[in-house]
């Protein structure tokens, strides 16, 4: 009885250990794909911006 509590600990620390590592996984992949469109979306508010300047500077 002893030596099965054991081995499903062992099993159950096994699982958390594969879930924790998905997650990081997971986690780092999505925070890398919202990083990048947010610097995407800066970029396009950027360019935005730059664009009236642009129209200013044609007028002159």
């Amino acid at each position: 009885m002893q030596l099965w509590i054991h081995v499903n600990k062992v099993h159950g620390d096994l699982r958390n250990v594969r879930m924790r590592r998905i997650f990081l996984l997971l986690f780092f992949k999505y925070s890398g794909y919202v990083l990048v469109e947010f610097l995407k979306s800066i970029w396009v508010t950027l360019q935005w911006f730059k664009l009236p300047l642009a129209f200013e500077t044609l007028e002159i």
